[in-house]
């Protein structure tokens, strides 16, 4: 059976646990998601570009249905990993997307700087992370050494509040979490 959905926006707790489980029915490669993050507002659950939802979702179904080769998503997290020596004081993660091709940050309202990267450490404590978008990657800078980095999240609060991640199909990366190898 096949599915799609829109991923529902914020109006009341727990929102960011529902944005991960949501994401998780991603796993099932007959389920689709279209984010829709970027078009609406903060407080409403109802967002105006229904017509740019719709286009996603149908780029899905054509993806899930009939094969469409061309690209009917955003970026996608495919891993994450610590990198440099488990001493140092600061640390560096890289996370290696698919469906990247032309990334780029855009600003959609709250500027243009990456700022809902998060790094989570072994005590579960969570740390800003500057982010630098590379080709098919993204790099994360934390003031959190690498020996002590368990996991990063993207998007996971109740609204975003700088530059989202596009493709060159102008399709957004959506909410997501990662354990990270070492």
């Amino acid at each position: 059976m096949r599915r799609r959905f829109a991923s529902m926006e914020p109006v009341d707790d727990p929102w960011p646990q529902f944005r991960l489980t949501q994401r998780r029915l991603l796993d099932d490669p007959m389920v689709g998601m279209a984010v829709s993050m970027d078009l609406g507002e903060d407080n409403d659950l109802h967002p105006t570009g229904k017509r740019r939802i719709g286009k996603r979702l149908a780029l899905w179904a054509a993806h899930i249905k009939y094969g469409y080769s061309r690209e009917y998503t955003g970026p996608v997290p495919v891993s994450a990993r610590a990198v440099g020596s488990g001493f140092g004081r600061t640390g560096t993660v890289e996370i290696t997307l698919d469906h990247a091709d032309g990334a780029v940050s855009r600003d959609i309202g709250k500027g243009t700087e990456l700022r809902d990267f998060v790094v989570i450490d072994d005590k579960g404590a969570c740390h800003e992370a500057k982010a630098q978008i590379g080709q098919n990657k993204v790099l994360l800078k934390t003031s959190v050494r690498p020996d002590r980095i368990k996991k990063i999240r993207y998007l996971v609060s109740y609204t975003y509040s700088g530059a989202m991640i596009y493709n060159r199909a102008n399709l957004p990366m959506g909410p997501f979490e990662l354990d990270v190898e070492k």
